[in-house]
């Protein structure tokens, strides 16, 4: 009985262990305890910090494109309110016409009626694809600081290589497999939110087409189409 006992919590613990590994806990290395390794051995940990710092660099970029994006849907709404508001306006030239029973003066009110609603639609289809855009922009700022957590994983990991190979006691007792559950985790993370900046990616692109077609039916009715930003 105590031998089923003892085989079953060493189960438990297994499976303990197995869990912390796949969710990525790797023990804290602190920065001071590379002091004493020789500048020769730093190699791999300098590496990974230059690779990390190109990291959050790619993360205040995404951040600066993601303002960027935010600053163009609000451009794309103004010039859609100026729209309706030019629709609206047509649309009481249409009304003001019909009053009068002037065949050519309804004609021309309703020309420019038709006018402003293709105008309308590019303008509607430009906030369509400027919402899709800051959508993806924000999904490139969550892929970019999965990243970031990556390759935080992958120092966290060169330090540790280091202070074992120069035989430290301070990392003695410390699971080499818990640094490559840890890299594995973030790396999965970043793949998946890799994943979704493709689909939002290819949503923005749906978008611009839609609201160039819209562009091109507003110019050839001569309605100057709103805002020219360009394909992003």
């Amino acid at each position: 009985m105590t031998g089923r006992t003892g085989w079953g919590l060493s189960l438990l613990a297994a499976a303990a262990l197995l869990t912390g590994c796949a969710r990525g806990h790797a023990p804290k290395i602190e920065e001071n305890w590379l002091a004493r390794v020789p500048p020769e051995q730093m190699g791999p940990v300098e590496r990974a910090r230059a690779e990390l710092q190109q990291a959050e660099n790619e993360k205040n970029r995404a951040e600066v494109g993601l303002q960027d994006a935010k600053n163009r849907l609000d451009v794309a709404k103004s010039e859609r309110n100026a729209a309706q508001s030019r629709v609206k306006a047509a649309e009481n030239q249409v009304e003001l016409a019909r009053n009068t029973g002037d065949a050519n003066a309804v004609e021309k009110a309703e020309g420019e009626l038709a006018k402003a609603e293709a105008g309308l639609a590019a303008a509607e289809a430009q906030v369509e694809w400027a919402e899709a855009n800051r959508e993806a922009a924000e999904a490139r700022v969550k892929y970019a600081e999965a990243e970031v957590r990556t390759h935080e994983a992958l120092l966290s990991q060169a330090q540790y290589q280091v202070l074992a190979d120069a035989n430290d006691t301070r990392v003695r007792d410390m699971d080499p497999q818990s640094f490559e559950a840890e890299v594995s985790a973030r790396r999965a993370e970043a793949a998946q939110a890799r994943r979704e900046l493709q689909e939002k990616e290819q949503k923005v692109a749906s978008a611009y087409q839609k609201w160039d077609e819209a562009r091109s039916r507003a110019q050839e009715s001569d309605r100057p189409a709103p805002g020219e930003f360009p394909r992003g």
